[in-house]
């Protein structure tokens, strides 16, 4: 049985066909031409990436209007033509090996650089930028141009043999930045309702889609929550979401903002993160959508954690998100309160006994969750960083489970004796947690999965 059934089949995106869901992040390359023409070098290091199997190779950071921005002083210029040559060798390199070719669309706004660029930076609203230089407040003129730049980009794409194409709408960037009140204090038609700071991303996907026909595919990269106070939610993400069903082909999604430094940490997670760190965003975002693929990035390094463009995880798994937080102590400060009754005149196990049965189902949900998951995908425990085997974990699951239920459904007896009995059995199996935790190196139950 092949226990990635998602993972490795074709999917339809648009008109087009990937071989699996593996989608190869959008890289930049530091050492293009100073025009910002890829080099052989750069056409080596993408082609490898097609030839390891992913089923979308994207080209990093092309530049759509440098009239009204640039942010690094090697962008690929998607309004040179002279990008041609270099391009076509870049796309025909990735089809080469059987991949599909795209290209990340970015447009830097208040981001753009003094440095590479010398006129107004200019963003959704005046203030100043995140250099330290004045921002000027783009009237509809200028958003008319821009937005017609990403088209025109888009479309010197295609003619450089992309098969698709990826805005990037997040992290910071000119459309995200519409998108973001921390950033947006605008009072016309491109502000304030979350439906206006959306309006100047959808100008931009209709205008691709009008130059480069229906069929083109289009990706767009957003993220999924700005992770700070007053930058828009998880909640709002959703809603965007469900304005581009069914006109986009494929949402991106990850998380934070460079205007937030400390938002950056999941943007870009290292090795210290946990595996799949923001695929709750894109599972959320993906459940408020009927049409368009979702993809979830940042730190996806194992095979049952891939969750690109449709479908999450293996089949089979169910859903669960069970946070069990309630400290050891306190938990077995209630078990011993429970059990007052039995050796005391005076009844005080009410609110005990209450705290117990809820506990006791999370519990249990937990202990029976772990043995299913463990039989199911043995891949991911046999992956993952905790320090117990298999049939450990099994053990103390099982016998947690049958003792939790078996305790709840004692709690309303009046035979005293096997209360206690079961509160002592609970009591060992909350010790066998507590040492598989700390084993472990963290909480370990906290179990986190979705349904493909």
């Amino acid at each position: 049985m092949n226990p990635y059934p998602h993972l490795f089949s074709p999917v339809r995106i648009g008109g087009l066909t990937a071989r699996n869901r593996i989608e190869s992040a959008p890289g930049s390359m530091g050492d293009l031409t100073p025009e910002g023409y890829l080099t052989r070098e750069n056409v080596a290091a993408y082609e490898v990436k097609a030839g390891g199997g992913a089923a979308i190779v994207t080209i990093g950071e092309s530049n759509v209007h440098t009239k009204t921005g640039k942010a690094h002083g090697r962008m690929v210029p998607l309004d040179d033509d002279e990008v041609l040559p270099s391009l076509i060798n870049t796309t025909d390199a990735i089809k080469h090996h059987g991949a599909l070719a795209s290209i990340e669309l970015i447009h830097p706004g208040r981001r753009a650089n003094p440095r590479y660029y010398d006129g107004p930076i200019y963003g959704p609203s005046a203030g100043m930028g995140p250099l330290g230089v004045p921002v000027t407040e783009l009237d509809e003129e200028h958003i008319e141009e821009i937005v017609e730049a990403f088209g025109d980009a888009a479309e010197m794409a295609k003619l450089g043999g992309v098969d698709l194409c990826m805005v990037h709408a997040g992290h910071g960037w000119l459309l995200h930045q519409f998108l973001s009140p921390l950033n947006n204090q605008r009072t016309d038609r491109f502000g304030g309702s979350l439906e206006n700071r959306g309006r100047f991303a959808l100008l931009v996907l209709e205008n691709i889609k009008k130059k480069c026909g229906a069929d083109f595919p289009v990706e767009f990269r957003i993220s999924g929550s700005e992770l700070t106070p007053g930058g828009f939610d998880l909640d709002d993400m959703v809603a965007f979401a469900g304005m581009l069903d069914g006109k986009l082909d494929l949402l991106n999604v990850s998380d934070g903002t460079f205007h937030v430094p400390s938002t950056n940490t999941t943007m870009v997670p290292s090795m210290f993160l946990p595996h799949g760190c923001n695929a709750y965003l894109a599972a959320a975002i993906k459940k408020g959508v009927r049409h368009t693929k979702v993809a979830a990035l940042g730190w996806v390094t194992k095979p049952i954690l891939q969750a690109c463009v449709d479908g999450w995880l293996p089949s089979g798994l169910g859903v669960l998100t069970v946070k069990h937080k309630i400290p050891y102590v306190i938990l077995t400060l209630l078990y011993l309160e429970s059990l007052a009754p039995i050796f005391f005149e005076f009844n005080i196990s009410t609110i005990g006994n209450m705290a117990v049965i809820l506990n006791n189902v999370l519990f249990a949900l937990v202990c029976f969750s772990a043995v299913r998951l463990t039989t199911r995908v043995p891949e991911l425990w046999a992956q993952s960083r905790f320090h117990v085997s298999t049939g450990t974990l099994k053990f103390w699951s099982v016998l947690g489970g049958v003792a939790t239920l078996g305790q709840t459904l004692l709690l309303f007896s009046v035979l005293k004796p096997y209360e206690m009995v079961g509160n002592g059995v609970v009591l060992v199996t909350a010790a066998g947690y507590a040492v598989m935790r700390k084993r472990s190196g963290k909480v370990h139950m906290e179990i986190s999965y979705e349904e493909a």
